[in-house]
């Protein structure tokens, strides 16, 4: 009696074992994931793009490094490329003293395969002093125009953003005199290089202006022209809400936390304390934030 008990256990466990095996064997193959598309980025800049060695941490504290950042905070593989060509003291115009053409960065951008080419130029340009650029201002159009034409040469469904170049403030806290007689000329200069920028933009067709001055402001900056921390984090958020649409990417449609920098960030002070301690701390709250409604 035991032993036909113990035969017919061990039966029906062979039978489920079998049934097991079989509905494993016979199941659907899991979908495969839907095939992502992976864009490349190519931004092309002077310092403000570069940014500073002087700055601790300069790698994470560029804006292309939080933008890309932003662009893959839900992609799970393979990431989207933003890569950064800035070139310290660059000019847009080919007559400048550093024109950006004839750099290596120009022509490994150009090469890169960008889907999106974003354009960050003009701040050396409006320098007259000791390097005589503003006087060949004139070219800045036909200029913009040649940039064009070599991204187009490459990548002709590719599209361009021109970025005016940011904005100047003779006003920050901490600047030397001479510093604020230089900004302060070439203020205007900015403003015009703006206007000029946006007014090419609107005639060309597959190019796209950006303006920064509605999200940089006095404070955002170390020294009058290059953004800090939070400048650089401004004109991320921006790019990364202006670029999700065209990548398919999702966004949240609320306004980003940019908060005014206090008085012992202003004028490049506080870099050497805690701060980047209490940036990260910012960061992951920003994070831990619900997505969307």
């Amino acid at each position: 009696m035991l032993a036909r008990m113990l035969l017919a256990v061990i039966g029906l466990g062979c039978a489920a074992s079998a049934a097991a095996s079989q509905d494993f064997d016979s199941a659907a193959p899991a979908p495969e994931a839907a095939q992502q598309r992976i864009w490349t980025i190519a931004c092309l800049g002077d310092s403000i793009t570069a940014v500073s060695n002087s700055l601790p941490d300069a790698s994470r504290m560029a804006w292309t490094h939080q933008l890309s950042e932003r662009l893959n905070v839900d992609v799970q593989w393979e990431q989207h490329r933003v890569l950064n060509f800035g070139v310290g003291g660059a000019t847009l115009l080919r007559e400048g003293d550093r024109p950006i053409h004839q750099t290596q960065a120009y022509e490994q951008a150009m090469r890169s395969g960008f889907d999106h080419l974003m354009v960050m130029l003009g701040t050396n340009d409006t320098v007259e002093a000791g390097r005589g650029n503003w006087s060949k201002a004139g070219a800045w159009e036909a200029d913009l125009a040649a940039l064009i034409a070599d991204a187009r040469a490459q990548r002709p469904q590719a599209t361009i953003w021109l970025m005016g170049p940011p904005p100047m403030y003779a006003d920050q806290n901490g600047l030397s005199e001479k510093r604020v007689e230089g900004l302060t000329a070439r203020t205007p200069r900015i403003a015009e290089l703006q206007e000029r920028t946006r007014a090419f933009a609107a005639e060309q067709d597959g190019v796209e202006y950006l303006d920064l001055n509605a999200v940089l402001r006095r404070g955002q900056t170390t020294d009058g022209v290059h953004p800090n921390c939070f400048g650089n984090f401004a004109i991320a958020d921006l790019l990364h809400r202006t670029l999700a649409p065209h990548l398919g990417l999702p966004i949240d449609p609320r306004a980003s936390m940019n908060p005014a920098p206090a008085a012992e960030f202003r004028g490049g002070a506080g870099w050497g304390g805690t701060w980047w301690k209490a940036q990260d701390d910012l960061e992951r709250l920003r994070q831990e934030l619900p997505r969307g409604p």
